[in-house]
């Protein structure tokens, strides 16, 4: 298979960003009106965040301001995501994060102001349509805000901040090379999505076997420079943590997804002690249903029953995916909203979903934030399907009564009904 430059791809094939912006000028434009709008709020509401009703119109200000300026990134991200080595879509991405640090150190008074506010105040704030969940958040942060001096110091150093997965992706989709490699005489191309969407599923144990071996090779060639990105990561959680007042990193990580210790290390326990078995299970019913001697690390993800997972081409897919919409919306809606009610990461994703399908974006955009939730949590997403499939009561009970620590509960309702 080659592998294609994006200048190369079919048009058809790729993310229409043009129904977000038209070019990089109203792009632009839209991001200096935006930094207009931050100054003009500074000026007339910075000190005065002191009444109910003019909170509530300056957070709404704030909102719409915040909210434009995440399409003209996401606009950018999107644009340079696809090819890390278009240059000039790269310095367009940081030409306007920077513009956006600029937007947040103008802004950075709403909530620093907010935070100083008496838990009455925000309980009352927390009531009002729309602001909930931002003012729910400040409660729960309240204790862990530093004075303002400190807390603008950190805002300067944003981008220092951001440098750890910065550097981390320059690495993986810039700098990384993969070198083809052979199976039985015939040469395959290797790169992270052939080999995790491709080759680990597939049929010949021989290609998974090679392509498993090159792939982790070319990988150990950035091992010191990765581990050195992972290392900075690590360092500046540890400095986060320290300054915010938290116990650990762990303590300070879990804040942000409010989530308890215990429920955290129960659910590490739980895996270890009930899932490990069932694994071990389910790799040697793999092994038989592969016809293996022996089964390896790399045949984990073989396909057991490639008929059960035809080839599908992308209006096929869409197809596919608004037809199954259309008729378990429902299912599908109610498993995702209990789902993101615990695992509050996907809200972003979701509502990414839902402005491209109102905007009427290219359908293959909307593919790739579906895409985005299952290459990052595959399993999350089966079992999301399988609720909207199967519709049985027994797993829509097992929702209505879920608790963090029914998780493995679940896993094991469901690998029953599945074997």
């Amino acid at each position: 298979m080659t592998i294609l430059n994006r200048s190369e791809v079919d048009k058809n094939l790729t993310w229409d960003t043009s129904a977000i912006f038209k070019s990089k000028e109203e792009a632009r434009k839209e991001a200096n009106d935006l930094l207009e709008a931050s100054l003009k709020l500074k000026e007339n509401y910075e000190g005065k965040l002191n009444d109910f009703d003019t909170i509530v119109k300056a957070f709404k200000e704030y909102e719409e301001i915040i909210k434009r300026f995440s399409l003209v990134i996401d606009y950018a991200y999107l644009n340079k995501d696809v090819d890390m080595t278009n240059s000039a879509e790269l310095a367009f991405f940081n030409e306007l994060l920077n513009m956006y640090n600029k937007l947040d150190e103008n802004t950075l008074f709403v909530e620093l102001e907010i935070a100083k506010l008496d838990i009455p105040m925000l309980e009352k704030l927390e009531k009002v349509d729309g602001l909930k969940v931002y003012f729910h958040n400040v409660i729960l942060k309240k204790k862990t805000y530093l004075s303002d001096a400190e807390e603008k110091v950190i805002q300067a150093f944003t981008p220092l901040r951001m440098a750890p997965e910065q550097l981390y992706n320059t690495i993986k989709l810039q700098d990384l090379t993969f070198e083809p490699f052979e199976v039985n005489g015939k040469k395959y191309n290797n790169s992270y999505a052939l080999f995790e969407e491709k080759y680990e599923y597939d049929e010949d144990k021989d290609l998974r076997r090679e392509s498993f071996n090159h792939f982790y090779k070319d990988l150990s060639k950035t091992v010191n420079s990765t581990t050195m990105a992972f290392n900075l990561n690590m360092q500046k959680d540890k400095i986060m943590s320290k300054l915010r007042g938290y116990d650990s990193v762990t303590d300070y990580l879990l804040a942000e997804q409010e989530v308890p210790r215990e429920i955290y290390e129960n659910h590490l326990d739980t895996i270890m002690k009930e899932l490990s078995p069932v694994m071990r299970k389910f790799a040697r019913v793999l092994k038989d249903g592969l016809g293996l001697e022996k089964i390896n690390y790399y045949d984990l993800k073989a396909n057991i029953d490639p008929e059960f997972d035809p080839e599908i081409t992308l209006d096929g897919a869409k197809d596919y995916i608004l037809r199954q919409l259309a008729s378990h919306h429902i299912y599908l809606w109610y498993g995702l909203a209990r789902w993101t009610a615990y695992l509050p990461w996907y809200t972003n994703l979701v509502m990414q979903v839902t402005l491209c399908y109102r905007k009427s974006i290219n359908h293959s955009l909307i593919v790739s934030h579906l895409c985005s939730i299952q290459n990052h949590h595959r399993q999350w997403m089966r079992w999301c399907l399988l609720i909207t499939w199967w519709r049985r009561p027994k797993i829509l009970e097992c929702l209505d009564g879920f608790t963090s620590q029914s998780l493995p509960r679940l896993i094991t309702i469901i690998s029953l009904r599945i074997s």
